[in-house]
């Protein structure tokens, strides 16, 4: 093409350059070029980096060598990288340019090219590699031809012309990229200075006349070309070494000219003998390179040579490549057409193999991974170290690199020969070795050539896998295995680039790859000749066939991936932790990670099989509930993965078809998901194949570009394949196809099963198909493979591991759920969805609900569905225990607040925030604060934002706030009625948490400032000043507007929220104005208006001083008449603003005097008439008695008359009331409280005096107090009690909230006032120390009101310091176990709050706490059977300890936890030695419940709860069996002793009773029988008349020296609680999976590993302990003064029971003592470790002496063999009565005598 153009220098050059890139299969994405027409036009010499892209040259030399050249040429046009074989390319472009020059006779001074010869003016010699080309050869480096010139003239041939002239060296200016797959070639041309025009004697012969371009026969030469060069070898000197073998540059000669014969056909006419005897000395030279270490010989000979040691290096080269060169030739004749396989000995192939093989792993590899860091120790290191520092010799290693590249492509080639296994294997580890190579470290060459290197061994590994099914197994388990020694993780750089420029990892490259070859399998079915003639009928059996035969192929695809999976599964899962499992792991999730990359892209079909077949493992692992957790994480992580890819390519299918249709003006068409059926409409099938045509045509047009392509296409081929023929071969319930759709289709299948079968290269487009087309047909056939119709699968399963499993797995299944949202937030709509994250929301565990809800949250902002459906349970969570859950909750509902549109939404939005005002954590408390202020006052302060300038000129004063503009004013109004809805719907709670943060966000901007409402820096002040403003006015319009009362009320109860926060907010003409709703009311609405106007004025008169007289006056005489006809509900609010108005506005106290003397008189007339027994009005007078109370609370009349003496009702006050008015009212009040009146009024009264003690309250200490204090406090009237401890309440929290300066005014009062203070404190401290006992007494009663009221002063004994904090714990830890929640959480945070304060302190009795704890248990419950050691929580379904609230808090340090432990363990411990032993069985048990199910948090709490168990059973528990073995004993021994003297009676002689005895000690101590239980309780039956005396008398009386037995009933109640002790060990172990030899091995004192790590109680497990009595059994069994007829019986079979639970403890532990001493023998035996140190254990004794009953055990057991021997002696003795005896025993024991 170049040559029909016009040639020029620069073109040339830029012709080599291209054809070199195209030759070492370089990436040209990226390297740019001047366009074709461009370069061949212009005289410009040629420079790279301009507009064009090198592919479009590349397209026109494709065209021009396939002869397809088109009609019209676009120079500028971006083609698609050229799809070509790099050498049949090149020699086409070869004799096409010489064919040209030779007719043309162009180019008289110009060069051209050829691949050897001269040619014109032009000599071209091939020489590798590529890379060589960008540096100068050394001295040193000298070639082959070179040498031989050197050495000798070589040998004429008769057909061959005289050798040319010395030639001239052409250097390209740029290097060609590294030589990956194919053999890297490079183009030296040389010029010389004047010669004639030649051809090349290869192409032509100088005879020949008729046509320059005539074919000429080139096998007479190469048959010459052998002869000569192997005589030359045969004639050269023995002893010359050098000559041996024949040189590079003949090899080089022989291999052209046999590719030359190849090309041509006509290898087979080369003669026999001539091929033979080449063949011959291939394998001969091939075994002298296979015997020789090379690098073993030339690294002896480096360590000597000193400075020679480059030549040593040099020879070195020259060998390697000498015996490379021979393994060229012997693969090029193996590969060559023509060639006669038999005439090929397979030994050559072996031996080349070999060599090969040899030269890979000694050289090469080593090479490669050679790092400059390297120590020196491996063999060849110092040769290697050498080339490292020379470029020269790097140069040559590059040179073989591109030799060794060659040679791999050759033998991929040769896959279609047949060769035996053992070349196989060769063949598959030479692969191997070639890319498993560690690029990690700084290498020799670049990573670049050691990609290469690694991608030629891919393509040998591809091309034995794809030929060799049967050796598919052991591939994949040679290149697993070898997987870890590849680098893996995130920070390793991927080494194979994608089309679209990501990059994969090699291994995960290979992997895909070597699965997709399966498809390069040919079908065996061939498609009939006439196969679209047939019937269809006839056809639908071809396409059974075919889909057989494919589903045949993709069989053993799916079996590969299967055991690709089952490995890394199995390595990766072996629980072992160690390194290799954890660089598995890695591989694994490498993987897996390289698999969603590709999935969907055109050239990794098989990345959905993989994702398919893993994804169907993963969902396996969850189903097994008894799979490993961390394989159930790792599963649920991977299906997110996989689920959420899934939805990512399923959101681009549609956004590409919405796209495309917009682009083309078209209807949008949805892609086509179905499957293909009858029912499939014409325009589904035409898009379904008009996507698979798109792939198959994209990938064949590149698959000789790549080899690994045409597998791609192949795949995608027979997937496409399997839906024609399946829905052709299925049935349709007697429907037929189309006739049209039927004829597609087997046009379809005809024209694939063709191509699948064709080794022929796909038709190439004229024009390219785009990328991003390609990619979207690929996308879209995924997503109709099974993976895609999975995800319901993997979602379901993800759902499942959300419901249950560990924290961590429910943890990981949000997370994963999370991808899939984020991929498709609609997931989050569905009903299961929606359900389960309901469920987590609820979750027990906070970081569970906190991922749940970030995983709602953020799509509840985007989408009002989603809203409207996780509103309710997402708002819920505002009260969550959790800190971060209520964060969330708080911001979540704060944003979504300026989202909603729903207004019932927002008010409840509004609400909720104010939920978490008063919460216990203050980050949460100020992020509440926060929120609530932005989302109910923002408004306003946007609203009422004014320039400074306007306020300071219009401002009245500090408190008067600037006025606005009628806008504004207007804006406020509006905003202003929603705010009174709003409040309207407060509850009490939220209404005082509403007020709470105005006062705070003022307390804020004021800071120690002023209240000054012209400050610029109090700009929240002004809006609520203009707030409070326009809500006086709106409450007058809702007046005048004959509004609803409720509208009203909601204004004034919003405007008192304001007030109450600052009561400066208001003025005196507001209240003027509010003076209208303290007249008396007949409805209920206007009474509440009233409270909240009353409340206005009870806050805001001591700050607004400025009312005016007349409307004074008004408030004062409305106050009175509300005083006197208002509720009973209204009186301390009417009395205040009456004694307010008086003190502060009025300053005239005569008519209040008045009418507080007239209440006195009214109450002591009653007081008179109830003690004469007359009749009363009980309302009256209790009204009375509030009245009078309230005023002597809130008007001080002893100082009135103090500091007006003068004035007359004053002093006729003095005069009627002494000796003052609140002592004269609370004699009067005192009597009324006397037992014999009615409670109603007795409680009236004592309310009263609860006013007066507020004011005075040294008449709280007074004896008269104290007295109705004590018979309140020893009554039984909870309503009293309850009055009285709220008027302790109120006293505690005025003394708290009073300031010490505020009491008196002027310095004249300032010392009087401080002394009242402390006398007030002082009262205060010695009520609570005097009641203290009595209020905690009240704190644990069933009355809820009750127990309210002495939790309130709890509360502020603790917080005030008014007692030691010690003496409230016990009570605490108590109400700490209550069901109610709220008093739980009440106590919880006092607990807390003494727990920061005085942590060391208030421990010091935590088992009086549990004590406590079970005694108010037990008060609650109807019976003792109801108390249990643990409770339920109903929001999460699980059982917690009762005192886990204690524990928590005790277990942040490890002293006072392991003390707390130690204590409850304790209590199951019984002494024995003490004359009386009490044990309480239910208290046991509690206690026994409760360490069961506390939360644990490190192993060491478990192991030392289980070591102090221990040492209970091995103390009291061993001597517990051993006495009821003794007693036992004794018993048996006393019936043979009888037995024995009624024998003697008869003349017969006794049987000795030492044997008896211990055949019944024996048959205690081991009872195997089936009725090991019957026996076990005969055995203590057998001593109970003993247990009755020793029981009543004291000691069993034996004269025998033995030790006393202890009695039975004692025995009975110490074995419950060893008992208890005995299961919860056994409960423990199950639940920890801790195994015995653990138990014993821990030492507390010691340091392990086990006090730091943490333990989860596995979710789902149950730690309840099954007992074998009821509560009121064990009340009777550990009662000693029980008299119930079956207590006896009860005792008997407790001990019974309990010696069952002992034997088989220590059974167990001797199992699992055996098994580590084998253990440890083994290890002493591996060890030569001696033997004999003792067995230390539980229940060895501290001597490490056994115990008195093993002790006594071993002696019966010697003392029963030597009965045995006596028996044998005396056996002719025995009667036939002991026979039956023994018989008799053998069958209670199950025991065969013998033994």
């Amino acid at each position: 093409m170049l040559a029909q153009q016009g040639l020029t220098q620069h073109a040339f050059n830029f012709q080599a350059e291209y054809l070199k890139t195209i030759i070492s299969n370089a990436n040209v994405d990226d390297i740019r070029f001047m366009s074709a027409t461009q370069i061949t036009s212009s005289s410009v010499p040629f420079t790279p980096n301009d507009d064009q892209p090198l592919s479009g040259l590349s397209q026109s030399v494709l065209d021009h060598c396939t002869k397809s050249w088109p009609s019209t040429i676009q120079p500028e046009g971006d083609y698609q990288l050229p799809v070509l074989d790099p050498y049949d390319a090149l020699l086409t472009f070869r004799n096409s340019a010489v064919s040209c020059q030779q007719n043309t006779g162009l180019w008289p001074q110009q060069p051209s090219v050829a691949l050897e010869g001269k040619q014109g003016n032009v000599e071209a010699r091939e020489i590798s590699p590529p890379t060589m080309t960008s540096q100068k050869r050394g001295a040193q480096d000298t070639t082959d031809d070179e040498l031989d010139t050197r050495a000798r003239p070589p040998k004429k041939l008769k057909s061959r012309p005289p050798p040319a002239a010395p030639p001239i060296r052409f250097e390209p200016t740029h290097p060609p990229a590294t030589p990956s797959n194919n053999r890297g070639v490079l183009l030296e041309v040389v010029i010389p200075s004047s010669q004639a025009f030649s051809t090349n004697p290869t192409l032509a012969t100088a005879s020949s006349k008729t046509s320059p371009c005539a074919p000429v026969d080139p096998t007479p030469e190469f048959e010459d070309t052998v002869s000569e060069f192997l005589e030359s070898i045969e004639s050269a000197d023995e002893n010359n070494d050098t000559r041996k073998h024949l040189s590079g540059s003949q090899l080089k000669h022989l291999d052209r000219s046999v590719q030359d014969l190849s090309k041509q056909g006509l290898l087979i006419e080369v003669q026999i003998d001539t091929l033979s005897t080449l063949l011959k000395y291939l394998e001969s030279a091939m075994n002298e390179f296979e015997a020789i270490d090379v690098i073993s010989l030339f690294s002896k000979e480096f360590a000597t040579a000193g400075e020679d040691c480059i030549n040593v290096i040099d020879r070195l080269f020259d060998r390697i490549t000498l015996s490379l060169e021979h393994v060229v030739l012997s693969l090029s004749i193996l590969n060559a057409r023509g060639l006669q396989q038999h005439l090929f000995p397979e030994e050559l192939l072996v031996a080349s193999l070999s060599v090969f093989k040899t030269h890979v792993e000694k050289f090469l590899v080593p090479a490669l991974e050679f790092s400059k860091d390297d120590n020196g120790l491996s063999k060849g290191s110092g040769i290697f170290k050498v080339i490292s520092g020379n470029t020269a010799l790097r140069s040559r290693v590059l040179a073989i690199v591109g030799t060794t590249c060659d040679i791999s492509e050759r033998l991929r080639r040769s896959g279609n020969t047949e060769v035996s296994d053992d070349i196989i294997v060769k063949l598959v580890y030479i692969g191997l070795a070639l890319f498993f190579i560690d690029t990690s470290s700084e290498l020799i060459v670049g990573l670049t050539e050691a990609e290469s290197v690694k991608q030629s061994g891919s393509s040998l590994l591809r091309m034995v896998f794809a030929k060799h099914s049967k050796q598919r197994t052991w591939i994949l388990e040679e290149i697993l295995s070898l997987l870890i020694k590849l680098p893996h993780g995130k920070k390793v750089i991927k080494g194979y680039r994608l089309i679209d420029g990501s990059k994969i990892h090699t291994s995960s490259a290979l992997l895909m790859q070597l699965v997709q070859t399966c498809s390069e399998s040919p079908l065996v079915v061939e498609p009939p000749a006439d196969f679209l003639h047939l019937h269809p009928s006839t056809q639908k059996i071809e396409f059974r066939k075919l889909l057989d035969e494919v589903k045949r192929i993709m069989e053993g695809a799916k079996t590969s991936v299967g055991y690709i999976f089952n490995v890394l599964l199995s390595r990766s899962m072996k629980g072992t932790k160690s390194s290799v499992e954890a660089d598995y792991r890695t591989v694994l999730d490498t993987l897996v990670t390289d698999l969603l990359t590709v999935l969907g892209h055109p050239e990794w079909p098989s990345a959905e099989l993989y994702l398919l077949i893993f994804s169907t493992a993963m969902a396996r692992y969850i189903d097994d509930t008894k799979a490993d957790s961390a394989a159930r994480t790792m599963a649920v992580d991977t299906l997110g993965l996989i689920a959420a890819r899934i939805k990512t390519i399923s959101n681009r299918i549609t956004a590409d078809a919405s796209e495309q249709a917009k682009a083309s003006s078209n209807e949008e068409r949805q892609p086509f998901y179905g499957d293909l059926s009858i029912n499939t409409t014409t325009a589904d099938l035409s898009y379904l194949q008009a996507n698979y045509d798109n792939l198959v045509e994209y990938l064949g047009s590149n698959e000789l570009n790549d080899t690994a392509i045409k597998a791609a296409k192949n795949t995608w081929i027979w997937q496409w394949i399997v839906v024609i023929c399946s829905a052709t071969t299925k049935e349709y319930d007697g429907r037929t196809w189309g006739e049209d759709q039927w004829n597609a289709l087997a046009i379809e299948t005809l024209k694939l099963w063709k191509l699948f079968n064709s080794q022929e290269p796909h038709p190439r487009s004229i024009v390219p198909l785009a990328r991003k087309s390609v990619s979207q047909s690929g996308a879209y056939l995924t997503s109709r493979q099974q993976l895609f119709l999975s995800f319901d699968m993997m979602l379901s399963r993800i759902l499942m591991a959300l419901e249950g499993g560990a924290i961590t797995l429910r943890a990981k299944s949000l997370r994963a759920l999370s991808l899939i949202v984020t991929g498709d937030y609609a997931v989050l709509s569905q009903l299961n969805v929606r359900r389960t994250i309901a469920l987590r929301l609820q979750d027990q565990s906070p970081s569970v609900r906190d991922a749940a809800l970030e995983l709602v949250g953020k799509y509840m902002l985007q989408d009002v569905a989603i809203r409207k459906a996780y509103y309710e349970i997402v708002s819920d969570r505002i009260s969550d225990t959790g800190l971060n859950v209520r964060k969330r909750v708080l911001r979540l509902l704060k944003d979504m607040f300026h989202k909603a549109d729903d207004p019932e939404m927002c008010n409840d939005i509004s609400q909720k925030l104010l939920l978490r005002v008063y919460d216990d954590e203050r980050t949460v408390k100020d992020l509440a604060i926060k929120s609530v202020s932005e989302v109910w006052f923002s408004p306003f302060v946007n609203a009422t934002s004014v320039s400074h300038e306007g306020r300071g000129d219009h401002a009245d004063g500090p408190n008067h706030v600037a006025p606005v503009t009628p806008s504004q004013r207007r804006d406020i109004s509006k905003r202003s009625r929603t705010l009174i809805d709003m409040v309207g719907k407060l509850s009490i709670p939220q209404a005082e948490a509403f007020g709470s943060v105005i006062q705070w966000l003022l307390n804020k901007e004021r800071r120690t400032d002023e209240f000054n409402l012209s400050d610029p820096r109090q700009a929240f002040s002004r809006t609520c000043a203009v707030i409070v403003d326009c809500l006086v006015d709106l409450i007058q319009t809702l007046q005048d507007e004959d509004a609803p009362k409720s509208s009203v009320a909601s204004a004034v109860h919003t405007l008192h929220t304001f007030i109450k926060a600052e009561p400066r907010l208001i003025e005196a003409k507001h209240l003027s104005s509010l003076l209208v709703y303290l007249h008396c009311s007949s409805t209920s609405e206007d009474w509440k208006i009233t409270m909240f106007v009353l409340r206005i004025f009870q806050d805001a008169i001591p700050v607004v001083k400025d009312m005016t007289p007349t409307d004074s006056q008004m408030a004062e005489k409305l106050a009175l008449a509300l005083v006197a006809k208002c509720p009973v509900v209204l009186l301390p609010e009417a009395v205040h603003v009456l004694c307010l108005t008086v003190r502060i506005l009025t300053l005239h106290s005569a008519r209040l005097c008045k009418f507080f003397q007239t209440c006195v008189d009214l109450l002591g007339a009653d007081v008179s008439k109830l003690r004469t027994g007359a009749v009363i009005q009980d309302n009256k007078t209790r009204r009375l008695m509030t009245i009078v109370g309230l005023l002597c609370k809130h008007y001080d009349f002893e100082r009135a008359i103090k500091d007006h003496p003068e004035e007359s009702h004053l002093v006729e006050l003095k005069a009627k009331m002494q000796p003052s008015p609140q002592e004269y009212v609370f004699a009067i009040l005192s009597s009324l409280c006397a037992h014999q009146y009615s409670l109603t009024l007795q409680q009236s009264a004592l309310q009263s005096l609860g006013h007066v003690y507020m004011s005075f309250p040294i008449l709280m200490n007074s004896s008269r107090s104290v007295k109705i204090m004590d018979a309140i406090f020893a009554g039984h009237e909870c309503s009293l009690q309850t009055e009285l401890l709220q008027i302790y309440t109120g006293f505690l929290l005025k003394i708290q909230t009073t300031p010490m300066s505020e009491q008196g005014k002027g310095t004249g009062y300032s010392l009087v006032a401080k002394a009242e203070d402390h006398l007030e404190a002082g009262i205060g401290s010695s009520i609570m120390q005097r009641y203290l006992d009595r209020i905690l007494k009240c704190a644990l009663v069933a009355d809820e009101i009750l127990q309210a009221a002495a939790i309130d002063v709890i509360t502020q004994v603790t917080l005030q310091a008014l007692v030691h904090p010690m003496l409230c714990m016990p009570v605490i830890a108590a109400l700490e176990t209550s069901d109610d929640a709220t008093i739980c959480s009440r106590v919880l945070r006092i607990h807390k709050d003494l727990h920061q304060k005085h942590a060391s302190l208030i421990y010091a009795k935590s088992m009086e706490c549990v004590r406590t704890a079970y005694m108010y248990q037990t008060s609650l419950r109807v019976s003792k059977a109801d108390v249990h050691g643990y409770k339920l929580i109903a929001e999460t379904g699980q059982s917690v300890a009762m005192i886990c609230h204690m524990y928590n808090l005790v277990s942040d340090k490890r002293q006072p936890r392991n003390t707390l432990l130690s204590g409850l363990v304790k209590v199951l411990e019984v002494d024995l030695t003490s004359s009386e032993v009490e044990v309480d069985g239910t208290y046991a048990r509690f206690v026994a419940e409760n360490l069961a199910y506390l939360d644990y948090r490190s192993m060491e709490e478990v192991l030392l709860v289980i070591f102090h168990l221990n040492r209970i059973i091995a103390g009291s528990g061993m001597t517990l069996l051993h006495s009821l073995t003794e007693m036992s004993s004794r018993s048996r021994a006393s019936v043979t002793d009888d037995d024995s003297t009624s024998k003697m009676s008869n003349g017969k002689a006794p049987k000795r009773g030492k044997k008896v005895a211990n055949q019944a000690t024996s048959t205690v101590t081991k009872p195997k029988s089936k009725s090991k239980k019957a026996n076990a309780q005969n055995v203590v039956g057998s001593g109970g008349e003993d247990a009755v005396v020793s029981e009543s008398g004291g000691e069993d009386h034996h004269d025998d020296g033995r030790e006393p037995v202890l009695p039975m009933r004692v025995m009975a109640r110490a074995s419950v609680a060893v008992e208890a002790a005995i299961l919860l060990k056994t409960c423990l172990k199950r639940i920890y999976d801790i195994s015995e030899f653990k138990c014993h091995q821990f030492q507390p004192s010691s340091h392990a590993t086990h006090k730091e790590k943490p333990v989860l109680r596995p979710t789902g497990t149950v730690a309840r302990i099954h007992w074998q009595w009821s509560a009121d059994q064990v009340d009777t069994i550990c009662d000693p003064k029980s008299t119930k007829s079956n207590a006896e019986d009860m005792a008997r079979n407790q001990l019974g029971h309990f010696l069952e639970l002992i034997e088989a403890e220590s059974v167990q532990h001797m199992r699992d003592d055996e098994k580590e001493s084998a253990k440890g023998h083994y290890y002493h035996q591996r060890h030569g470790h001696g033997h004999g140190q003792g067995v230390s254990g539980p229940y060895a004794s501290r001597d490490s002496r056994p115990s008195g009953a093993q002790q006594q055990m071993q002696d019966e057991r010697e003392e029963e063999g030597e009965g045995d021997e006596a028996d044998v002696e005396e056996g002719e003795e025995k009667d036939d009565e002991d026979a039956e005896s023994s018989e008799d025993d053998d069958d209670d024991t199950g025991e065969d005598p013998d033994a």
